[in-house]
């Protein structure tokens, strides 16, 4: 994720080459996790919404009624009569949604499947676009203490057990256990390594499930340590979207090849060629150098705007309490010449 500053929900737009066609993708921004751009970016990649191409940014706002109207426009999907007012009811309800989607989703995964979390408001919003939301944070069957002490825990209550395994060793240390307590420490101590050997919220066992599941040519979003990507799979191998914006102006990067737990990123074009950097263009260097620098720069603009404003609000206030002042002067001059029964003296 990018650390340049630029305006709270706006986007930068890349436009790749993919498939026969111009692709806008939405780029992350400095606001971190956003679930809203892995769905409008599945969605503009399968080609159900479109942003005009001379757009190089576009708004949390423009994006929001994009998606309600690919949802309630003439694209909608055909929905049985019977069925139209509940369809209108869950609508109106992720619309209600989509401002928490901006900065992310308190997501709760289980360890059984790639699409196995708990059951949220929120999510319903994926299955309103037919976007399947997956993990790879699993447990490996074969490794059976480790399956037999995650069971059908979610990621909270997998927490709320590591809490009770740290408690128990603070309070009983020395003391002998009964035999229950004895069972019950035993699997907490391997949900505990099976934490600490998957702390990067994947396994193996998790990445051949991904494969396996993930249809060919199909786009989800992959949720990872509270990071929201899209996930593709072409020609039988996994990839992910690149949407830093620190590779706004990398023509030539489009997709990161998902196929191990902990490697190096392989990043390979919109035509899955891996990526060479000898192949960029001067021009790419450039504006990627020169990014920082504009949005430096904007920055400076704006602070001085800011101070500018706030000058002439001082000015203004100044010259208003300078007026009043005049006037009062006035007031007392008139007030004191008719004591006297003379003219008003004349006050510059």
């Amino acid at each position: 994720m990018s650390g340049n500053e630029q305006p709270d929900g706006l986007y930068r737009l890349k436009k790749v080459n993919y498939k026969g066609n111009i692709v806008p993708l939405v780029m992350q921004n400095i606001n971190g996790p956003c679930p809203l751009l892995a769905i409008c970016n599945v969605l503009l990649l399968r080609g159900e919404i479109r942003i005009h191409p001379d757009y190089s940014a576009v708004t949390y706002e423009q994006l929001v009624i994009l998606l309600g109207d690919l949802l309630l426009g003439p694209s909608r999907p055909n929905i049985p009569p019977e069925y139209e007012q509940n369809y209108n009811q869950n609508v109106a309800d992720a619309v209600q949604l989509f401002p928490t989607l901006q900065r992310g989703l308190d997501v709760n995964v289980r360890f059984k499947s790639i699409s196995d979390f708990e059951f949220t408001q929120e999510l319903s919003v994926f299955d309103l676009f037919s976007i399947r939301l997956v993990h790879g944070w699993l447990v490996d069957p074969q490794d059976e203490p480790a399956h037999n002490a995650v069971g059908s825990l979610s990621y909270n209550e997998a927490v709320e057990r590591l809490i009770h395994l740290q408690t128990t060793r603070e309070t009983l240390q020395g003391q002998t256990l009964e035999p229950e307590q004895q069972k019950i420490f035993k699997q907490e101590q391997e949900l505990e390594r099976f934490f600490t050997e998957s702390a990067s919220q994947l396994t193996i066992h998790g990445l051949m499930e991904l494969h396996f599941n993930i249809r060919e040519n199909e786009y989800c979003v992959f949720f990872r340590n509270n990071h929201f990507s899209v996930l593709h799979k072409h020609e039988g191998d996994l990839y992910l979207l690149v949407t830093d914006q620190g590779y706004l102006y990398k023509s030539n990067i489009m997709w990161e090849r998902f196929d191990e737990v902990d490697g190096d990123s392989i990043f390979l074009g919109p035509n899955f060629a891996v990526y060479n950097p000898d192949e960029d263009t001067p021009e790419a260097v450039v504006q990627h150098n020169e990014l920082i620098n504009d949005e430096q720069l904007a920055l400076q603009l704006q602070r001085e705007e800011e101070q500018a404003q706030e000058n002439a609000t001082k000015a203004l206030l100044n010259q208003q309490l300078e007026s009043d002042a005049e006037l009062a002067r006035r007031l007392q001059a008139e007030e004191n010449a008719a004591q006297r029964g003379g003219p008003p003296p004349y006050i510059q």
